[in-house]
């Protein structure tokens, strides 16, 4: 499909993962219920929100500047989910991890992001991290907040 000398950049992608605290923005994503006797249900699809949802129902990943978000605080290591390799045809993928916490506290979500890397050496990558406040990350919202602590796994 692609000449053997063909340069493709970025190379690769690596789509990172860390569990988060971030109360403040969990409770600005919460979902609207009865409001001075209105029902405000309707909206919460189009407002995008995460916490306390209906037992089935998922809120969507939102882009967010973790650094705008309030507290925040960074309760596991950062965790490599997936690798795209963009010189190679596409293909289908799944997998689990466990994530091991680093620290106590309230876990409300997961701060996803995605790192470049520009050559075939890795000698160069560009990494769009929550510590870099020019990029949004992705946060994925659990519905109800977890208390973790470093004894305690949670797969993914």
């Amino acid at each position: 499909m692609i000449s053997e000398d063909a340069f493709i950049m970025p190379c690769k992608g690596i789509l990172q993962l860390c569990a988060m605290s971030l109360p403040d923005l969990w409770r600005s994503r919460r979902s609207l219920k009865d409001v001075e006797g209105f029902d405000h249900s309707v909206v919460n699809e189009t407002l995008g929100a995460c916490g306390e949802l209906p037992r089935k129902q998922q809120g969507p990943c939102q882009p967010y500047y973790i650094w705008q978000c309030g507290y925040t605080k960074k309760l596991s290591k950062v965790y490599s989910l997936m690798n795209f390799n963009f010189s190679e045809p596409i293909h289908s993928c799944f997998g689990e991890t466990k994530i091991e916490f680093l620290h106590d506290g309230t876990c409300h979500g997961f701060a996803v992001w995605i790192d470049w890397v520009l050559d075939d050496k890795k000698s160069v990558v560009l990494t769009t991290g929550p510590v870099y406040r020019y990029w949004k990350q992705g946060v994925q919202l659990f519905s109800k907040p977890v208390k973790v602590n470093p004894t305690r796994k949670l797969a993914i």
